[in-house]
This record gives structure tokens, C-alpha cells and sequence, in this order.
């Protein structure tokens, strides 16, 4: 490798530490995710219990929003395996850095601080989906009977839209944790987070479920591409030009959210006060 090409990769090099410390981190702490598979499964069959419930009182073959009993409990289940896989503590993490003062120490770094907080993210996925989403997929696939992708484009598309779907979701999580540097205290925005995410990404129900207004309202916000798109692409039901356009929306909110993530962030930082030692 030449001098020049070692350069360039020297940056990336040192916020790839920072994928690996937040890995190692959370392997210390990887019991309490052991108990998250059995909350996770008790999750799916809760809903999944529900929505055949619904469905055995319909006549046969009936549809609510263009799922039937068996598909719909295949969408929640994948829903839920994604949630595993996409969710991470930015937010809480920030907030806690400010509250005990930690910050400060951050600050301090020679790093881009929103970079450095995403490749940290990175580390935790890693570590969602080796011991966390992989325990999980196994024991709901074969309980449940959920189906796979039907083809190898929804298949390879579901792989791309659930990293990009993490790369929304963080950039919603480092939002919220700038609220910090001015709140001090989020607890209660993480919580409306928490209720919004639930609902508006599609994780409780499909989004087609939705009325008309209150789903074309869905349709402009970021939350969609947390959850339901990356599902209905796995479900196959985006395909070719459609597959391509929800990537493309994807891709866009990642941007959009990084850009007022920093924007927010720069602004916080100039007025911040910082508590603790």
C-alpha cells in the first residue's frame, strides 16, 4: 500500500476503533441481550396471537390492507427481528455523557464527534446481529412459520434497506441527544421518541393499515424507512423501479437527518453548559 493510500485510510482506521471498543463493550454486557431474545419472543407472539385472532374471526382469505393471516404474521415478526437489529442507545448514551460531564472528555477528542458516535453505533449492530437478531430469527422462523424473501431481489434488497434503515435510525437517536446540550434531561423527548417509532414506523401495524390522510402524512417523514419500508421489501412487495425508489428514499433521509443532526449538534456544543465532574 503506498503512503498516500495509508493517509487516506488512517481516518477511517481510527473511528473503525471506536466500531470495535463499543463491540467489545457490549460482549461484557451480553447477558441482559440473552433475556432480550425471550422479551422479543414474547413480543411476536403476542401479536401474532392477536392478529390470528382477528383473522380467524373474517371469513377465509380475507385481507386489512393487503395482508392476509398468514402474511401479516410474517410482517410482524420481521418487523420485530429488525427492531433488534436497527435500535441503538445514541440518545441515551449522549444524554448520559452530558449529564455526568463526560462530554467535556469528548469534546476534547481530535474527531468528528456525530462521526464517531456513528461508528460506535456500527459496533453495537455488529453485536446486535451476531447475538441478538440471529438468536432471535432462529427460534421465531421455525415457531411462527415465518416465510423467507420469495426472491433473491427482495432478499439482497432487505439487506441493503435494513442498513440504511439503522443509518435513519441513528440519525433520529443523535437528534434527539442533542436535545441534551439544551434540556440536560431528555428522558421525557426519548419517551415521545419511543411512542412515535412505535406507531409510525410501522412496528405495531403495517402502515397500510393506516387511513388514507394519516398514511399520506407517513409518507413524508423519515419513520417509514425505519421499519416498514425494509419489510415490505423483504416481503417482496417492492420490486425493480419501487425497490430502487424506497432505497433512494432511505439513502435521502439518512442524509437529510446526518446534516441536521450536525447542524443541531454545532449549535448545541457553542451554548452548552456542562454538569457533573
Amino acid at each position: 500500500m503506498s503512503a498516500a493510500a495509508a493517509a487516506a485510510l488512517a481516518p477511517l482506521r481510527l473511528y473503525l476503533e471506536f466500531t470495535r471498543v463499543t463491540f467489545l463493550k457490549m460482549l461484557a454486557y451480553r447477558l441482559r441481550y440473552y433475556t432480550g431474545v425471550v422479551s422479543y419472543l414474547v413480543f411476536v407472539a403476542g401479536n401474532a396471537f392477536l392478529f390470528r385472532a382477528v383473522y380467524t374471526a373474517m371469513p377465509p382469505g380475507q385481507e386489512i390492507g393487503g395482508y392476509d393471516a398468514e402474511s401479516i404474521v410474517t410482517y410482524i415478526a420481521i418487523a420485530w427481528i429488525g427492531r433488534s437489529l436497527v435500535f441503538n442507545n445514541i440518545d441515551s448514551e449522549l444524554s448520559t455523557a452530558v449529564t455526568e460531564g463526560n462530554i467535556a472528555l469528548n469534546l476534547m477528542k481530535p474527531v468528528d464527534f456525530q462521526v464517531m458516535t456513528f461508528f460506535g453505533a456500527l459496533g453495537e449492530l455488529g453485536f446486535r446481529l451476531v447475538l441478538f437478531t440471529l438468536p432471535i430469527s432462529v427460534v421465531v422462523f421455525p415457531l411462527f412459520g415465518v416465510a423467507g424473501p420469495p426472491h433473491a431481489e427482495a432478499a439482497l434488497g432487505a439487506v441493503a434497506s435494513f442498513f440504511l434503515a439503522f443509518v435513519v435510525n441513528s440519525g433520529v437517536n443523535f437528534i434527539v441527544g442533542t436535545f441534551a446540550l439544551r434540556m440536560k434531561s431528555i428522558y421525557g423527548v426519548m419517551r415521545a421518541k419511543y411512542i412515535v417509532l412505535e406507531l409510525l414506523t410501522g412496528a405495531l401495524v403495517p402502515l397500510s393499515f393506516f387511513p388514507d390522510a394519516l398514511r399520506r402524512v407517513t409518507e413524508w417523514l423519515p419513520f417509514q424507512a425505519i421499519g416498514y419500508v425494509p419489510v415490505t421489501i423483504y416481503m417482496g412487495q417492492r420490486t425493480g423501479a419501487a425497490l430502487w425508489e424506497a432505497l433512494a428514499l432511505q439513502a435521502f433521509w439518512g442524509v437529510a437527518l446526518y446534516g441536521i443532526g450536525a447542524a443541531l449538534w454545532q449549535s448545541g456544543v457553542r451554548r452548552t453548559s456542562v454538569q457533573g465532574g
